[in-house]
């Protein structure tokens, strides 16, 4: 039974495409409200707060950016037809709304740490 989880589990990972796999080093597009569908994959660095990889499920209108550090994960998101950014991070900063939107409807932005650049 272990073996046959062990080939399962390799055969899944050989699936991914990791040509779009990102590290969030620094402020990564996951999502850049082209359509909906999977993101950008994300993967673990040595150095993250991130233990686990993992691909987001994007809608057709979201921009989402994400950062990590050592002791947290920083997003911020819109919606491409929203008027409000709104960021957060796992260090005790719920989502809140960050900043508004131009008239003309929210761009991407980038993420800190912190949320909303």
């Amino acid at each position: 039974m272990k073996a046959r989880f062990i080939i399962a589990a390799l055969l899944a990972a050989g699936s991914v495409n990791f040509a779009s796999a990102a590290t969030l080093t620094s402020s990564t597009a996951l999502c850049a409200a082209t359509g909906a569908g999977n993101g950008t994959a994300v993967t673990t660095s040595a150095t993250g707060y991130l233990q686990a990889g993992f691909t987001p499920t994007c809608s057709a209108n979201t921009h989402l950016a994400a950062m990590e550090d050592a002791v947290q994960v920083g997003v911020c998101a819109s919606s491409k037809k929203g008027k409000n950014y709104f960021g957060g991070n796992t260090n005790g900063a719920s989502p809140n709304v960050s900043s508004a939107c131009p008239s003309t409807g929210c761009v991407a932005k980038a993420a800190t740490v912190a949320g909303c650049s």
